[in-house]
């Protein structure tokens, strides 16, 4: 009796995910795809959600950044709620053929005009449930969560969702959400260690408003008080 023969099949490496490839092999695609903007987002976004969602879900930046925001910030040169809506929208369509960007972004759109928040604030999906006594239910709006947002600004301000986008008034969801004050934009100030206490004072002038200033002389000198008394 001939013994059957045993075929071993050789997977090439270039058709190997990222999450299967040794270390040398994933920094060599890292710094392909940066130095030659890989993704043809014009054309087709499906590879680049496959890699975000691999990336993020296996941690794979970690080799390269601290955090997941330093990797978009540095690496994609995105805002996240946009990586987020193109991973979204490849997901929403037939991923038989290829994808534009802005097809994906588009149909994270139609989706919220579909399913506008409710005058309550949202179904629960949307929101965390913290169960107290009996069937008392408390809901709390995730006010940042990117689906969140699109949904409510379908809902309050549905003219402004045709204007985000590329080339749009509006980048992203989030940009969009402060202009229409839903989301309070923070206020970043940065202090340099060598600054002297008259200039620091001056970098919080040109940032906050009179009702701030007012706010933060009150601490200060409370402040102030308890740690002299």
């Amino acid at each position: 009796m001939i013994e059957p023969t045993k075929v071993t099949v050789h997977r090439s490496m270039n058709s190997l995910p990222d999450d299967q490839v040794p270390f040398e092999e994933l920094k060599r695609r890292f710094e392909v795809r940066k130095e030659f903007n890989f993704w043809n987002l014009e054309q087709d976004c499906r590879s680049f959600a496959e890699m975000i969602t691999t990336w993020k879900e296996k941690e794979l930046y970690k080799h390269f950044f601290d955090t997941w925001d330093d990797f978009l910030a540095d690496y994609i040169n995105k805002p996240e709620d946009w990586v987020n809506n193109i991973v979204e929208g490849v997901n929403l369509l037939d991923q038989t053929q290829p994808i534009k960007a802005q097809d994906a972004l588009e149909a994270v759109i139609a989706k919220a005009k579909s399913q506008p928040l409710a005058e309550h604030g949202g179904d629960r999906s949307l929101v965390q449930k913290t169960v107290q006594q009996g069937d008392n239910v408390t809901l709390i709006q995730k006010g940042n969560n990117r689906e969140y947002l699109t949904r409510r600004i379908s809902r309050d301000h549905p003219e402004v969702l045709d204007e985000i986008g590329k080339g749009k008034k509006y980048r992203s969801v989030r940009q969009a959400a402060i202009a229409v004050g839903i989301v309070k934009e923070k206020i970043k100030i940065e202090f340099p260690p060598e600054e002297s206490g008259s200039q620091i004072a001056g970098r919080l002038y040109q940032k906050l408003s009179d009702e701030q200033l007012t706010e933060l002389r009150d601490e200060l000198n409370q402040w102030g008080d308890r740690h002299t008394a």
